[in-house]
């Protein structure tokens, strides 16, 4: 028999794993809004959208990495690729993540069943990693040596900026460009 103790631990141990894993979750939307925002301004090139400000900042990579028309279309077909493999995976973590709060909020609740849970959820967000990496993969090998070099300071931030909160994001929207601006005028 468990004590009262040992189901207390447990109880905390879950709540840790749930709230882990919520903060897992709104991370990868917070990246697929940045993402969605990348896609947007990669393939509109139309003249009601180069009329509107650009207020979020959306075509700022593009822009500052140089990719011409046709790379900036073959971006976009990444991007809706990774998007369509992405999105089922999304929806498959938000029902995983519903099924873990619903068993852990259960009188007695099974503990193998959300140590499978955790798994599940552990392997989807491994599933989205790696298509992310094509992802970026595909951008790489569609830019030239030269945008590389711009993509992987590009990359460097976005990646080391993706522990903060959306509204920090936005904040730091263009500091990448200030710091990216330092090794091209070294040169």
């Amino acid at each position: 028999m468990i004590s009262t103790k040992q189901k207390r631990i447990l109880a905390l141990l879950i709540i840790v794993i749930t709230l882990v894993n919520l903060v897992a979750l709104g991370t990868v939307l917070y990246k697929l809004n940045q993402v969605k925002r990348f896609h947007d301004q990669a393939i509109s090139e139309n003249p009601v959208d180069k009329s509107l400000p650009d207020s979020t900042g959306r075509s700022f990579m593009m822009r500052e990495i140089g990719f011409d028309q046709e790379q900036r279309q073959l971006i976009g077909t990444s991007m809706r690729k990774f998007r369509s493999d992405v999105t089922p995976l999304l929806e498959e973590l938000r029902i995983l993540n519903a099924d873990l709060v619903n068993e852990v909020m259960k009188s007695e609740p099974d503990t193998l069943k959300l140590h499978g849970l955790c798994n599940e959820i552990g392997n989807l967000h491994a599933r989205m990693k790696l298509e992310t990496m094509h992802h970026l993969l595909d951008i790489k090998y569609i830019a030239t040596p030269e945008q590389n070099e711009k993509l992987k300071y590009f990359y460097q931030e976005m990646l080391s900026r993706g522990e903060g909160s959306q509204s920090a994001g936005k904040g730091n929207r263009h500091r990448w460009g200030r710091r990216s601006a330092q090794p091209n005028n070294a040169n």
